[in-house]
This record gives structure tokens, C-alpha cells and sequence, in this order.
């Protein structure tokens, strides 16, 4: 078992990491939503971060008829560009799926041609209708709510929306639309695009049921590891069936197992991997406090160290606290964070594990020292900062924030406004080295993060762009480092050693082609035709190698080198196990020594007959019976054989009975 992958992550060979649980009565709500007086609706899935919205979209096409061409399209890294490059790349993917899901075959498209913007309206869809005859395309886009970043909103956003609007109304074309959490970005999108979300059909993505969790737990090691039945009730209610954190906690639990070599978890294995789990899942559960209000902070913090209770229990904690609030803002506040599935009705935790993060890293004290102002000069520098940047006048909002660093150091707010400062201004190089400064403040820090990978993959997009891929790769794996689960990031990374891959087996170097082939499924463990490409070079590669050991094996027993020849065989077979027709080779070469004794006794006896010596050609035959006792041939051969000696002998009798009647020898 510890020669074995984890079977909760990526990749793993026992199962797949796409089992997918439950949810049945979500597609039926979206197959039914498409349907009849809906039909020229949007559909939009919200729901917690994690909580497997992209999964549901990926699943889509497993449940819904065979009308709807799905093609999926994932917004996260792909906002920051022009509207006539965003069109461009919708047309590229809905071609790319066109060509691999139903053999389709469309030329690319020409970006030139996305320079006007009715192109997509105008051309490239009425081009479609013919080829998709009652197909329906549905366009499904992840992420969605990247497109509320404030820097963008204007320049981009509304443009694309206004567009997206007009799409709508287009005959064979349907959309799904998720938003990567519930509550506050889910109305400010609402608020921000009214028109748009106006005709929308929402449905809230949750958690699983409880045997939905059940069988997330235990199928992907079914016949490896037992769970005890008090284990997974404990990782239920820890994880309330939320999917990400049910197989962190499983992964975490397998690894354990891998250690120690047990096959059995009990509900001690579960609380004993607590603190990695804890760990490992920082990144979303401090997603959760960071989209949170100042308010709802200290709401989180206090109650995980009370552990629940009515909200008068929570005011009065806070009162102790100095925290100021009025009871609608607590009411408010309280009722946002059940919406969003964070606190339940009696105000304690939906998952557990976020209870236990907040004692860990967010005690009220901590708190305190995060909300209340403890440096009012730099708070001032960043104010001023902000008013030159509204202005346009960069170079004095960063000369402020400069300011406000010098006054406190450690003020995260001004080196990110730096460093998006930067980014606005397409300076990646500079917009990389600040957020990473950022990040030396507080590597948790959400924003930081995501202006760090875009930075890098900018920086990246341009070396590729001039050819230089050595300088490329290290700036997406800085990607990957900060956010493994990078998209864009991985898909440019698996596109690299993919071209490297081609490039090698022109110059006929399969072997380090399959390498980088390799290298490229790492990234994208799920492209299709990537996988499909590497076992095709695959099986060339195979092919040929089994080819030259046939050769070598023929050469071996046109020798009579039987061993030899059963040895090379073998070799092929190493190479193709699963080839049956390499096995029944094996089985001729082997049998090889045995036929060639049985030809040598059929000319024996062939000759034997020919001259008429029937003793000898019975026992060359006689004896190659015993070779092939199954040979009927030989055994009809062996009869006629003896049927011609008895007529001989009579022959012979009769000619001497004759000759002797014929001397009168009566005796």
C-alpha cells in the first residue's frame, strides 16, 4: 500500500479523482430549467467556495440529453484582457470542443478577425447552424464572478456583459452561469448587472447528504482500507459534506495510513489528523474570513470561542469585547452568515474545521490587533495614495503608499495597492516583486495571491511569446507554488513540454518525447487529447520495439535457437503485456523445437514410403504420433501406411503361391 498514490487526489490509480456523488437533484433542475418557458433564460449556480460548483458544470454533459454540446469555460486569469480577445477565445473553445467531443472539424479562428466585435454575432455563429443541425450549444462559465473586480468593471466587465446580452437572445444557445460564493458578491453582481440577472434562475449549490458523504469516504478505497462506521460519522460532522474538505480530511487520513502501514481507520485516525487538516485547508477557510465585514469577523471569532449560542449570548460577548454594533447590524450580519452556510440556526459552526482554524488564528485578541487602527499615519498616506490613483496620478499613489510602508513596515494595504498599482499599469515585472513582498506580510493573503499569479503568468505569456520557454516555465511553476491548482498556470506549462514533445519525436527521440509527454499529463491530468496523443506515440513506440524483437526472435530461430528465440519473445511481450497476439507467438517459438522434430519424422516417413520401406516409415510415423497425439493426419497417414504394408505382404504371398503352382510345388 505505501507503493500507492493517494486515491483522493489526482492522478491516483486506485480511483479516480473525477467519482463524482450526488447532486441528482441539481441536474434535473438545470435539465428542467432548459426546457420550455425557461429556455431563453440563464442559469446561475451559487454556493460557498469549494463546495463543487466547477464539478458540477464538468458533469453536466454525464446527465443531460445528448442535444446539448456543453462547452465549458473556466474565467478565472481570463479577465484581464480586451473584449475582442475574450470573443476570440469563446470561438476558439467552442471550436476546440466541437473538434474533439463530435468530430466536427471547423477551421481556428482568425483573432484579426475578432478586431470587430459583431464578428462572433455576425459570422462565426450563423456559421455554426448548419454544421450543429438540433444540437443546442450550452455555455457554461466558471468563476463568473472574477468579473466584479473593481479595476476592470468598467473597461471590461460591463462591455462584455452588455455583449453576453445579445447572446442570449441568439436561437441554440443556452447558458449556465457560477459565482463563486454566496452572499455579498452574489448581490453585488445582481446589484451591479440588474439587467442582465433579471430573467436569471438561481439555484444554490451545498453540501452532500449524508450518504452521499458516506460513499465519498469509503468508495475510493473500497477493498484497501475499512472505515469504521464511528470514523465516518466523525468526518461528517466535522466536514458538514462539504466535498473539498471531506477528502482533504480523507487524503490526510490515507497518508496516514501509508505510514503506518493499517488498514482500519477509527474515529481516533480522524481526530488525530486534525491539525494537518487544518493546515492544509487554510487557504479556504481563510477565504471565508477574508470576504467577510469587520462586524462578521468578530461574529466568527466570538463564537468559536463561546461555541455557539443565541444572539443575545453573542451580544454580550461582543459587549465584553468593546465591539460596537446595533442589533440590526448583529441581526444583518448573523443572517448573512447562515446564508452563506457558515453558521447554522443556532449559531455554531456548518464545518466544524472552521471553528477550529478560528481558535488557532483567529483569537479575538489577534482580532483586535487586525480591525482596530494601530497606525494612523500610514492610514493617511494610503488615503492620499487612493486619491492620487483615482486621479490617475500613479506615480504619486505609489510615492504615498511608499510613504506608508516607511511609517509601518508591515502594512499589507500599501504594498498590495503598490502592487496593483503596477499591475494596472501592465509593469509585470514590478507588479510580480511587489506582491511578492506582499506575501512576505502575510502569505495567506487572498489578493496577494491572485495578483502574484497573474503578474508571473503575464511575465511568462510574454517570454513564450518570444520563444523563450527555458525562462517561461520557472515563472508558471512561481504559480503553482502559490496556487497548485492554477489553470491557466498548468495549462501553459502542459502546452510547453507538449511542443517539446512533438519537437523530439520529429528528430526521432521518442523516448525523451514520451518524457515530456509525461511531463505535460502532470499539468493537465484531465486533456483528453493529450492523453490520447501520448498513447498514441505510445503505442508506436511500443510497436517498434516489439517489431525488433520479433526480428531478432525470426533471425534466432531460423538457427534453431530455441531459448533464444522464446527469450527475445518474451522481451516483446515486457514491452506489450496486454498484446495477445505477442502471447500466442510465444506460445509457436516455444512449441518451435517439437514442430521441428515432427517435420523431420513426416519426411522421414515421407521418404520411407517412397521406397517402399514401410517398417521404417510406421515408425517415423509411430513416433511423431507420440509428438502430436491431437494430429489425426498422422494417425489416418499411420493406417494407410500399415493398409499399404498388409497389401504388399499379400502381394508378395500371392506372387510366390502363383510361382509355386506354377513349378507344381503343391506343397
Amino acid at each position: 500500500m505505501n507503493d500507492m498514490l493517494n486515491p483522493y487526489i489526482a492522478g491516483a490509480p486506485v480511483v479516480e479523482a473525477s467519482m463524482f456523488f450526488g447532486r441528482e437533484d441539481v441536474f434535473g433542475w438545470i435539465e428542467r430549467s432548459l426546457e420550455g418557458k425557461f429556455v431563453h433564460h440563464i442559469l446561475v449556480l451559487h454556493g460557498q467556495r469549494r463546495v463543487g460548483k466547477t464539478s458540477v458544470l464538468k458533469q453536466i454533459p454525464n446527465f443531460l440529453p445528448d442535444k446539448y454540446i456543453q462547452v465549458f469555460f473556466d474565467l478565472q486569469g481570463r479577465t484581464g484582457t480586451s473584449l475582442d480577445r475574450f470573443l476570440w477565445w469563446l470561438a476558439s473553445e467552442i471550436v476546440r470542443t466541437l473538434r474533439r467531443e463530435h468530430d466536427i472539424d471547423i477551421p481556428k479562428p482568425d483573432p484579426k478577425a475578432f478586431a470587430d466585435i459583431e464578428y462572433l454575432i455576425n459570422e462565426f455563429l450563423p456559421g455554426l447552424r448548419p454544421l450543429l443541425g438540433d444540437y443546442v450549444l450550452l455555455l457554461t462559465f466558471d468563476e463568473f464572478d472574477s468579473l466584479d473586480r473593481p479595476e476592470i468593471r468598467e473597461t471590461f466587465s460591463r462591455p462584455l456583459i452588455a455583449y453576453l446580452r445579445r447572446l442570449i437572445e441568439e436561437e441554440g444557445l443556452n447558458f449556465i452561469f457560477s459565482i463563486g460564493s454566496s452572499g455579498d458578491k452574489l448581490e453585488n453582481m445582481q446589484a451591479s448587472y440588474t439587467e442582465f440577472f433579471k430573467s436569471a434562475l438561481y439555484r444554490k449549490i451545498s453540501f452532500l447528504t449524508r450518504d452521499d458523504c458516506q460513499r465519498l469516504v469509503t468508495k475510493p478505497v473500497e477493498g484497501l482500507i475499512k472505515y469504521e462506521k464511528k470514523a465516518v460519522e466523525r468526518i461528517s460532522e466535522i466536514t458538514s459534506g462539504h466535498p473539498y474538505f471531506t477528502q482533504l480530511m480523507c487524503h490526510e487520513l490515507f497518508s496516514r495510513c501509508q505510514k503506518t502501514g493499517a488498514r482500519t481507520i477509527g474515529a481516533g485516525d480522524v481526530e488525530a489528523v486534525l491539525e494537518d487538516v487544518i493546515e492544509r485547508g487554510t487557504v479556504n477557510l481563510k477565504f471565508i474570513w477574508d470576504e467577510a465585514s469587520d462586524l462578521e469577523k468578530w461574529i466568527l471569532a466570538t463564537l468559536a470561542e463561546i461555541d455557539g449560542g443565541n444572539n443575545q449570548k453573542l451580544a454580550q460577548a461582543l459587549n465584553a469585547q468593546r465591539v460596537r454594533f446595533s442589533e440590526s447590524d448583529l441581526n444583518s450580519a448573523v443572517i448573512h452568515l447562515r446564508d452563506k452556510d457558515v453558521i447554522t440556526g443556532d449559531n455554531r459552526f456548518v464545518i466544524h474545521l472552521m471553528r477550529l482554524w478560528l481558535v488557532a488564528n483567529r483569537p479575538t485578541d489577534r482580532v483586535r490587533e487586525e480591525l482596530v487602527e494601530v497606525n494612523p499615519i500610514a492610514n493617511r498616506y494610503i488615503e492620499i495614495g487612493d486619491e492620487y490613483r483615482d486621479r490617475g496620478q500613479m506615480q504619486h499613489a505609489i510615492e504615498n503608499y511608499q510613504s506608508a510602508l516607511n511609517a509601518n513596515p508591515g502594512n499589507l494595504k500599501a504594498q498590495t495597492n503598490i502592487a496593483s498599482v503596477y499591475l494596472d499599469q501592465k509593469d509585470y515585472a514590478e507588479a510580480a516583486e511587489a506582491f511578492g513582498l506582499a506575501l512576505k506580510i502575510d502569505d495567506e493573503d487572498v489578493m496577494a495571491k491572485t495578483g502574484y499569479c497573474e503578474a508571473n503568468l503575464a511575465l511568462g505569456d510574454a517570454a513564450r511569446g518570444h520563444g523563450e520557454t527555458d525562462q517561461a516555465i520557472p515563472l508558471y511553476q512561481k504559480i503553482l507554488a502559490i496556487n497548485a491548482a492554477h489553470s491557466d498556470a498548468r495549462q501553459r506549462l502542459a502546452a510547453i513540454y507538449r511542443e517539446q514533445a512533438e519537437r523530439q519525436l520529429a528528430a526521432r527521440q521518442e523516448d525523451e518525447a514520451l518524457g515530456s509527454f509525461s511531463r505535460a499529463m502532470e499539468f493537465m491530468p484531465e486533456d483528453d487529447q493529450l492523453s490520447s496523443r501520448y498513447n498514441e506515440v505510445l503505442a508506436q513506440k511500443k510497436a517498434k520495439v516489439v517489431a525488433e524483437w520479433l526480428g531478432k526472435a525470426e533471425k534466432a530461430l531460423s538457427r534453431q535457437r530455441w531459448d533464444e528465440a522464446a527469450g527475445m519473445v518474451e522481451e516483446a511481450i515486457q514491452v506489450d503485456p496486454e498484446n495477445e497476439a505477442l502471447q500466442a507467438r510465444l506460445a509457436e517459438v516455444k512449441d518451435a523445437p517439437r514442430q521441428s522434430k515432427l517435420q523431420g519424422y513426416r519426411r522421414e516417413a515421407e521418404g520411407a514410403i517412397a521406397r517402399g520401406n514401410w517398417e521404417k516409415a510406421i515408425a517415423a510415423l509411430e513416433t511423431a504420433i507420440q509428438l502430436a497425439p491431437e494430429d489425426t493426419a498422422l494417425r489416418e497417414q499411420l493406417g494407410a501406411v500399415r493398409s499399404d504394408q498388409l497389401n504388399a505382404q499379400l502381394d508378395l504371398h500371392r506372387k510366390s503361391a502363383e510361382k509355386a503352382m506354377a513349378a507344381g510345388d503343391w506343397e
